[in-house]
């Protein structure tokens, strides 16, 4: 049965967007994260922010790490997923929907964060996320799982994603398989 959805496309296709519609249309009790790429206090450097959810404020206590070039190595951003992806995953299971937006090709060394995530989409719990298009061993084992739907998200069916989500969601919820549409995996 198919109760993990996750988002893929281009920057700026709506993923993120179809999201917030999905949850504002439910306003279901929800767990994981998300992340938001923002500025610094100096103004000038660009930094992931790994958040409970969309209303919170990018700070420096939920700062992952710089995403400037040569800022942040491959051991602190594998620590930074470690220590606080995991710590958002903790308990989500316990909720209606656990949001993860979104995974990436930054996560690949990060174990500890790939356990937590394989055990939120092993759960009861539906998982609702975005996958950035890379090339990531880490991605495409979520991609190949039996469980998940891939929605690829563009201009021409941004529209209509909240309410594919509400169908595999729904239809998870009253324990049945959802009607998935033939182009979908």
């Amino acid at each position: 049965m198919k109760k993990n959805v996750f988002l893929t496309g281009e920057k700026g296709s709506g993923k993120t967007t179809a999201i917030k519609k999905y949850l504002s249309s439910r306003s279901p009790d929800c767990g994981g994260f998300v992340t938001v790429r923002a500025v610094g206090e100096d103004g000038k450097e660009a930094w992931l922010h790994l958040m409970g959810s969309y209303d919170e404020v990018p700070s420096e206590e939920n700062a992952l790490f710089c995403l400037e070039e040569g800022r942040a190595d491959a051991e602190l951003i594998k620590r930074s997923f470690d220590e606080r992806g995991c710590a958002a995953l903790a308990g989500a299971e316990d909720k209606e929907i656990i949001i993860m937006d979104e995974l990436g090709p930054r996560e690949e060394e990060a174990q500890l964060f790939h356990d937590a995530v394989v055990r939120c989409l092993c759960s009861c719990t539906p998982v609702l996320g975005v996958l950035q298009k890379a090339e990531s061993v880490f991605l495409d084992s979520i991609k190949e799982r039996s469980d998940t739907v891939i929605l690829n998200v563009d201009e021409t069916n941004r529209d209509t994603v909240p309410g594919l989500i509400a169908d595999v969601v729904d239809a998870c919820s009253r324990g049945r398989a959802a009607d998935v549409p033939e182009n979908v995996k």
